[in-house]
């Protein structure tokens, strides 16, 4: 299995916690790899809006061999400490310092794991006798898996479908990208337009 794998949650969740529009150092896409085996340093370099950050002398072997909370544990440092790094480089300051300690922190407190309610995605029926609400969610049982919760009007409680498998460990935002009810059912496009969810219109 890859690393990259029960890294996942982790990665996503400090991103979702991060304030929407961070700068750290200037480019809209971070990506940061550990090269295990080298000696210890810390390299990195921009291209077409893009950064690249190696953190080396990462012992892989053995954050593999933790048990999955204590590995959960042990990640957020090297993610805390390399965009910490990358933001002191580009004299972000203080408070974007603080925005990324305080993200860690926060992913922390909640044992690594998020529900993300996804507002565009949330639908009302036509005829309003059923809402539609998706939420994703990063832990690390499931990795990444997304639900829909359906509420009606009787007030009952909230009708559960997982739109994917799980364990999953893939970024699926753009293959869940927009929604609407059709005569079908309740119905999600990805971000070229086709259909990746199709959920028939409960009875009733």
């Amino acid at each position: 299995m890859p690393f990259r794998w029960p890294a996942h949650h982790v990665r996503e969740g400090v991103v979702a916690l991060l304030p929407k529009g961070l700068d750290i150092d200037g480019c809209s896409k971070i990506r940061i790899t550990c090269a295990p085996g080298r000696a210890p340093s810390r390299e990195h370099w921009q291209a077409l809006g893009a950064s690249e950050y190696v953190v080396e002398n990462v012992d892989l072997g053995r954050l593999r061999a933790l048990p999955p909370r204590a590995r959960d544990t042990a990640l957020p440092a090297v993610l805390e400490d390399a965009l910490v790094d990358l933001a002191g480089r580009h004299n972000r300051g203080a408070a974007v310092e603080a925005a990324i300690r305080g993200a860690c922190a926060t992913l922390r407190h909640r044992d690594f794991g998020l529900e993300l309610p996804v507002p565009r995605l949330a639908r009302s029926s036509p005829d309003r006798a059923v809402r539609a609400r998706v939420v994703r969610c990063l832990n690390r049982e499931v990795g990444e898996a997304w639900r829909i919760e359906l509420t009606s009007r009787s007030g009952a409680a909230p009708e559960v479908r997982w739109m994917t498998e799980r364990p999953n460990h893939l970024d699926l935002r753009d293959v869940f990208a927009s929604s609407e009810w059709s005569d079908r059912g309740f119905v999600v496009r990805n971000r070229l337009g086709r259909i990746s969810y199709e959920l028939a219109r409960p009875a009733g």
